[in-house]
């Protein structure tokens, strides 16, 4: 059906060069009815060269006139600071920090938390003293090494570490270096015990001693004995053979007759060592009779020898007979005469 066109202004006046004038363009609703209407409506469409509406169907008038599409409304533009962004970004970052040091702080003040302190290298009496001022209860044991005797060289749980109030803390004493044991060294020359014992961190006493009929340097005996354990750098004993000399064992004096108490020899061999000088006008005489000597094995009661005290000084007599118990006794001469007896033991 045709729309006609009021006059009061929705038709234009024809120009007078014949050319027609567009009508008034349509309302907003009429565009809009004009596009969604089916193919077989009519659509008002003015004419050039008069005045007046015309039918046309809705096809062609979709060809001439496009329809009218409606934009969607854009977003209001942002303005963009990258300086606002970075101070945005370092305040956070800020804030980020201060809620991480109020979280360390909160820990740290927490009731009923503690922090585990260091004990390494305390001694018992100064962790003790600080598990008691810091909350905590300290159990001990040992175990060998080569820190101080008596400190601490480990704990567990470890330093720093967040426990409970009356927690209680593992912690290990040094019990010091782990003991040696003592090795056998009687029969060893005193230069290869002194070794031995060098190897095992002891350290070697030796005490030279008489020792008949053992080899010079040997150790006849030690202290503390083979088996003894001890701390590294203990001192260990040894007595050694020194080599053979004489030995002064007894002596005796007079101007008569006289015996010796009886004395013990040790060594292979052994000697007597006297002097005698006759008294009066014996001096003066050629031939004298003086005093003699008997050397007794006390043991079996044998005689071992006998003989004349000669006139002079430092006079001597060598026995071989070995270890035993002897004695020395003296007869006067007939000539008044004064002697001194020593004996000396070899070994």
């Amino acid at each position: 059906m045709a729309a006609a066109v009021s006059g009061s202004g929705r038709a234009a006046a024809v120009s007078g060069s014949g050319r027609a004038a567009t009508a008034a363009r349509p309302s907003t609703a009429t565009r809009a009815t004009a596009h969604m209407a089916p193919s077989a409506t009519a659509v008002t469409t003015p004419q050039s060269g008069g005045i007046g509406d015309v039918d046309m169907p809705a096809e062609e008038a979709s060809e001439r006139v496009p329809p009218t599409r409606v934009k969607h409304p854009r977003p209001p533009r942002r303005n963009f600071h990258p300086g606002e962004r970075r101070q945005r970004n370092a305040l956070l970052a800020l804030a980020v920090l201060v809620a991480a040091g109020m979280a360390v702080v909160a820990l740290e003040i927490a009731p009923g938390h503690l922090s585990v302190p260091a004990l390494q290298g305390m001694t018992r009496g100064r962790i003790i003293t600080t598990a008691h001022r810091d909350g905590f209860h300290a159990a001990f044991s040992r175990r060998y090494s080569n820190r101080p005797t008596g400190t601490a060289i480990g704990q567990n749980p470890a330093p720093d570490t967040r426990v409970g109030d009356g927690a209680t803390v593992q912690v290990t004493l040094s019990q010091g270096p782990r003991p040696v044991t003592v090795p056998p060294l009687m029969g060893a020359s005193a230069s290869s015990a002194q070794s031995s014992l060098s190897a095992l961190k002891l350290r070697a006493d030796v005490i030279q001693v008489p020792a008949p009929g053992v080899s010079t340097g040997t150790v006849t005996r030690q202290s503390p004995a083979a088996g003894t354990t001890l701390p590294p750098h203990s001192m260990v004993s040894l007595w050694a053979a020194e080599a053979p000399q004489l030995r002064p064992l007894t002596s005796f004096s007079s101007n008569g007759n006289g015996s010796s108490v009886p004395f013990p020899i040790r060594g292979r061999r052994w000697e007597i060592v006297y002097s005698m000088g006759f008294e009066g006008t014996c001096t003066f005489i050629f031939f004298c009779s003086g005093p003699s000597a008997t050397v007794t094995n006390v043991g079996n009661g044998s005689t071992v020898d006998q003989f004349d005290l000669g006139d002079g000084s430092s006079e001597n007599r060598i026995f071989k007979t070995g270890p035993g118990v002897y004695q020395i006794s003296v007869s006067p001469g007939d000539d008044s005469a004064n002697w001194r007896i020593q004996v000396d033991d070899y070994y």
